[in-house]
């Protein structure tokens, strides 16, 4: 890691996982405040690109973020995109997806996800984007006086694509999908412009990177109900590349991790107006931090009932990352038929609520999303 002369932390320790991210969060508005107070030497140990941490959905939150081997809907793409091609002949688009990451603290840091994903027979594309925004700052020069005010905040666009490698190389198998898929993916940090910190230089980096994932499934039928069984294992970050902040002189690491996850749901009961008369999925995920040799373990279990009404519970264990705390979410939605062909519509609202790190207030998650399935 280069020295640098324009980004001054609040906490000299590693924050490339989310019980670390959320302190690198709790004290953004003040750490991008002090830019233009920097003094030179300081080393960075953070990790870049914050934004790419972030839980994309209300559902997943409420489920303790064990959503690797579930994965479904518009932000499949992100949590395993071996996903992209399971998704049952649907498009999937979440419009929005919304939160304030400290609230108290500051009511200017907050995170917005919007994105969309298509299963076509054997394959699915999906797109996504993505804002962390850190609010505004004042800069000031060496006698203390205020300049100009400034905006800091990431961007991130994910391209992604999958194929269903039994519908494509062995469609005789039954009962049994195995999806494969990537992610390409582009973030860009806008932290400081050039006259706002010490050296006269912008504090602006990019960085390019890859995620692979796999998922399997198998089900089996049974008079009134059905059980599906799922695995996944993800790989984000594979290139293992380094934010560039040009003119900088400074590289921040965005940090390889991998994540397996397990899942088991049951149905039980079919309408045609409301699918599934009930359901229910637990899900187990442990996520490998090689940047500090830890695993950080989620567990959770949704309920659903005549396919309208959900309610969720998680535990998310990071003891190194001070978050060891349940999760808890609700969520509403429907479809229904739209031809007598079978094309359906759908939508749902998912609301959660989640912890961070201890002293810190529990934060809320508000996602939507709607679909098509042709058939």
């Amino acid at each position: 890691m280069q020295n640098t002369n324009w980004v001054v932390l609040s906490r000299n320790e590693r924050l490339g996982r989310w019980g670390h991210h959320v302190r690198f969060l709790s004290c953004a508005a003040l750490w991008i405040a002090l830019l233009a107070d920097a003094e030179p030497g300081f080393t960075q140990t953070t990790s870049g690109a914050q934004n790419l941490q972030l839980t994309p959905d209300a559902r997943a939150q409420g489920m303790g973020r064990a959503f690797t081997a579930v994965a479904e809907g518009a932000t499949a793409q992100w949590w395993n995109p071996g996903a992209l091609a399971l998704q049952r002949d649907r498009i999937y688009v979440n419009p929005f997806s919304y939160s304030k990451l400290v609230p108290d603290l500051a009511d200017n840091v907050w995170w917005y996800h919007s994105g969309a994903v298509a299963d076509f027979g054997p394959y699915g594309v999906g797109a996504h984007f993505r804002r962390l925004s850190y609010g505004e700052s004042s800069a000031t020069d060496a006698e203390g006086k205020n300049l100009r005010t400034f905006t800091s905040s990431e961007y991130t666009l994910y391209l992604g694509a999958g194929v269903n490698l039994v519908e494509v190389f062995a469609p005789e198998l039954t009962g049994f999908q195995l999806g494969i898929g990537a992610n390409w993916k582009h973030a860009r940090v806008d932290l400081a412009p050039a006259w706002a910190t010490t050296s006269g230089k912008a504090g602006k980096g990019n960085v390019t990177d890859l995620d692979f994932g796999v998922l399997g499934k198998t089900g089996r039928r049974f008079e009134n109900g059905k059980v599906i069984v799922s695995a996944g294992w993800t790989l984000k970050n594979a290139l293992d590349q380094e934010i560039e902040y040009g003119g900088q002189n400074q590289r921040d690491p965005i940090f390889r991790s991998a994540r397996i996850g397990v899942a088991a749901s049951v149905a039980l009961g079919e309408s045609p107006l409301f699918g599934d008369l009930f359901a229910a999925t637990v899900s187990f995920d442990a996520d490998d931090q090689p940047s500090d040799n830890t695993t950080i373990k989620h567990t959770g279990i949704e309920v659903t009932g005549l396919g309208i009404f959900s309610v969720r519970y998680g535990k998310i264990n990071d003891p190194d990352g001070d978050v060891v705390d349940n999760t808890t979410g609700f969520g509403v939605g429907f479809s229904s038929a739209m031809s007598p062909k079978g094309t359906r519509f759908g939508f749902s609202i998912d609301r959660a609520e989640v912890p961070q790190a201890s002293g810190l207030d529990r934060v809320n998650h508000t996602s939507g999303q709607f679909w098509l399935q042709f058939p």
